[in-house]
C-alpha cells in the first residue's frame, strides 16, 4: 500500500543458505574489485587479456594503459602499450607510447632491486 508506513526487519542466518556465509563473501568480495576496476576503465572480458592489463596506468592522466600491435616501416611488429584516454583522443595526455620491451625490461630491472636474493 503506497504512502503507508511500516517496520523493516532484516533476518541475518535464519535458515540454512544455498552457498556457505564464507563462499557468499568471497563472492560479494570478488564483485566490488570488478565494480572499482570498471570505476577506473578496466573492463575485462572472458576472452584472454595480456598478463599487465588492469596493472599499467599512465603516469600522466592516471587512465589505464592498453597494448597495441604496430608495424613500422621494415615491416616489423611490435607492441607498445598506449594511454587509453590519449589513444581516443579524449584528454590532452601527453604521454608516449611505450615499447612492452622496455616496460618489461624496466619491470624486471624494478623487482630486481626490490628482491632480497
Amino acid at each position: 500500500m503506497k504512502n503507508v508506513e511500516y517496520e523493516t526487519y532484516y533476518v541475518q542466518d535464519e535458515h540454512e543458505g544455498i552457498v556457505s556465509r564464507e563462499v557468499w563473501d568471497q563472492v560479494k568480495a570478488i564483485f566490488e574489485k570488478e565494480k572499482q576496476e570498471r570505476e577506473v576503465g578496466i573492463h575485462r572480458t572472458k576472452a584472454p587479456t595480456h598478463f599487465l592489463y588492469g596493472t599499467v596506468f599512465c603516469a600522466e592522466c592516471g587512465s589505464p594503459m592498453v597494448c597495441r600491435t604496430y608495424t613500422n616501416r621494415n615491416k616489423t611488429r611490435y607492441k607498445a602499450w598506449n594511454c587509453r584516454e590519449r589513444f581516443r583522443g579524449k584528454n590532452d595526455c601527453k604521454n608516449p607510447a611505450i615499447r612492452e620491451d622496455d616496460l618489461i625490461a624496466e619491470i624486471v630491472s624494478a623487482l630486481k632491486e626490490h628482491c632480497c636474493c
